[in-house]
């Protein structure tokens, strides 16, 4: 039995290469003699920077920089051995990194992110990778570019800050103040999702109550974002309002493309890319893959979704582990050809779920492979 171990990040929970572990685990109990390729996924968000890392090889560089609330904190970003730099936003902007009850997007800020791409671009990174999934953050990227050097003014001339709120103030851009090095310097988004900026599929009805958002902000917050839009349609000549995945991460990706020039590129397409994901898996017979929570989201471009379709286009068996399974998420999953395990048991609460997930993933596992032995 050929099979490759592929978890996505478990959020919070486990990271990407411990949730391998588990799996392995599970597996040598069912075949102890299973051929296994380890091959952790991401599509930007959560484990972005270790899974390229451990696929693709390279350094993990630590520097400081702030997080969503403006403290500085230690973090890292990634130097691949082919030259890319790798920046992952959760690493330094991300929800996970807050406490509940600190989650609140109209005070949150990507400026870290970008204090992160100048690390790279001082370094003499020639081309960043931005993965911009699992952000607490709805400021359309105003903070990352901020730091970058661009200047953003309101309508008296003054400088505008960098949290969420403060974005429905831009009325001027202005970019001859970033550096060179950063305008030569190739940035390419990858995208966890595929919503556009605004609108009822957008980055702040879709997520914004997951980052914090209470309801009576999320009209002010759309405004703001189309305020931006609105700004920079006028001062560079681009709508970025209907970009595929130009609303992930609050909007980063429509302002990063509508400001700076970056590409925005789908995660699991420059994960798969840059891995050779699809080579290494084709003559496998199974893969095992998961994420916390398997839901309509993951429909949206997901690397578990595209998973899938990977399996039934050449006809490997998939296996999803989840914290969670939707009913609505349930019609991803074909006859024959994959299924789906709830890895928590009934009855059993958040807190308790997380603190096992080790655990909970090697049984999982083994439930699986003995169903799929039934079938």
């Amino acid at each position: 039995m050929k099979i490759v171990v592929s978890p996505s990040s478990f959020k919070g929970s486990i990271g990407v290469l411990d949730a391998c572990i588990a799996i392995i685990k599970g597996i040598r109990e069912v075949y102890p003699q299973a051929d296994i390729l380890q091959l952790p996924v991401s599509d930007g968000g959560d484990g972005f920077l270790e899974s390229l890392l451990f696929n693709v090889g390279g350094d993990y560089l630590e520097t400081e920089a702030v997080d969503s609330l403006g403290r500085k904190r230690k973090t890292v970003c990634g130097l691949l051995k082919n030259g890319y730099g790798i920046v992952e936003m959760a690493k330094i902007s991300g929800l996970g990194m807050l406490n509940r009850n600190e989650r609140n997007p109209l005070i949150a800020t990507s400026y870290g992110t970008g204090e992160l791409i100048k690390f790279l671009v001082k370094r003499g990174v020639k081309e960043i990778i931005l993965g911009v999934g699992g952000s607490a953050t709805i400021d359309m990227g105003i903070g990352c570019m901020q730091a970058l050097g661009v200047k953003f003014f309101d309508m008296k001339g003054k400088d505008v800050g960098y949290t969420g709120k403060e974005i429905a103030e831009v009325r001027k851009i202005d970019t001859r103040s970033v550096r060179r090095d950063v305008m030569d310097c190739k940035l390419v988004v990858a995208t966890d999702v595929r919503n556009v900026l605004v609108g009822d599929e957008g980055a702040v009805f879709t997520y914004g109550k997951q980052k914090g958002l209470l309801d009576k902000d999320i009209s002010f917050m759309e405004d703001a974002l189309m305020n931006v839009a609105e700004v920079i349609k006028r001062e560079f000549g681009r709508d970025v309002t209907s970009i595929r995945g130009g609303g992930a991460a609050g909007g980063i990706a429509a302002g990063l493309n509508g400001i700076l020039e970056a590409e925005i590129r789908d995660g699991s397409d420059v994960f798969f890319e840059l891995t050779g994901f699809i080579e290494k898996t084709k003559n496998k017979d199974l893969v095992i893959t998961g994420e916390g929570r398997f839901d309509s989201q993951t429909g949206y471009g997901k690397v578990v979704q595209r998973i899938l379709a990977f399996g039934e286009e050449n006809n490997i068996f998939v296996i999803v582990l989840a914290g969670e399974i939707t009913k609505e998420a349930e019609k991803l999953f074909k006859d024959g050809k994959s299924f789906g395990v709830t890895i928590t048991p009934s009855g059993m609460n958040f807190e308790e779920s997380e603190q096992r997930v080790e655990e909970l993933l090697q049984e999982g596992t083994v439930k699986a492979l003995y169903d799929l032995k039934r079938d």
